[in-house]
């Protein structure tokens, strides 16, 4: 859909909650998210594209919903465009989402992957690989304690999660493995393929957000001790 496809009630006149929450609204602000959730390309998005627009038309329209009520009230200006209203605001969260994936440096995939670049890195000195294997063993303890401190769905999402982008080894557990065994987590028992209907994997996409944005405000308060122990 284009710029200039024009959605419903794009004169000015008074917007109600009915207005926004119309099948044909929602249908073609659809549309118009579902454009730039596949123009941005965003990785971690690859695959569950239909649960991010269903998110992020779900944000829009709860942001929206306070501007309609004080409006309605007198207490904001009317709205003069609930098309132009609505997109901005759509497009702005999925910007925001984009911000926040370039930002996220210490998210759950480097740290599950940190161990690999380690190890290839020292694999000759047995005394740095000790180091490494500490220094990564702190980390994923902070990780471990952090999930345990989640609401049950999103502990849910983020173990699923992690334990499918494990590396495991029998022979010798890795320290993901073992900082979750310390802080209660039989990692292992996580590892299995989501359900495919969309429903599904799109509550797994919201869950493991959240669970993300706290893993994350959670490792940054131990920064400084972790990078000491480095």
């Amino acid at each position: 859909m284009d710029e200039s496809t024009a959605l419903p009630f794009s004169t000015p006149r008074n917007v109600t909650l009915n207005d926004l929450e119309s099948e044909a609204f929602q249908s073609l602000l659809r549309m118009y998210i579902t454009r730039y959730v596949y123009r941005f390309r965003i990785a971690r998005w690859s695959g569950d594209e239909e649960g991010i627009i269903a998110e992020t038309l779900q944000e829009t329209c709860l942001r929206v919903i306070p501007y309609i009520r004080q409006a309605e009230l007198g207490l904001l200006p009317p709205i003069a465009s609930l098309e132009a209203l609505c997109k901005v605001v759509a497009k702005n969260t999925l910007l925001d989402k984009r911000r926040k994936e370039k930002r996220f440096v210490v998210s759950i995939d480097a740290i599950t992957a940190s161990g690999v670049h380690l190890d290839a890195l020292v694999a000759d000195d047995p005394t740095h690989t000790v180091h490494a294997e500490m220094r990564q063993y702190a980390a994923m303890l902070v990780v471990a304690n952090a999930v345990q401190t989640l609401s049950p769905k999103q502990k849910e999402a983020a173990l699923l999660h992690i334990a499918n982008l494990a590396d495991f080894d029998d022979e010798h557990p890795r320290p993901l493995e073992r900082a979750f065994w310390a802080a209660g987590i039989p990692l292992r028992e996580y590892r299995r393929e989501l359900a495919p209907d969309k429903a599904t994997r799109s509550r797994h996409t919201a869950s493991l957000w959240l669970a993300i944005q706290a893993i994350r405000t959670r490792v940054s308060l131990h920064k400084d001790e972790l990078d000491c122990s480095a």
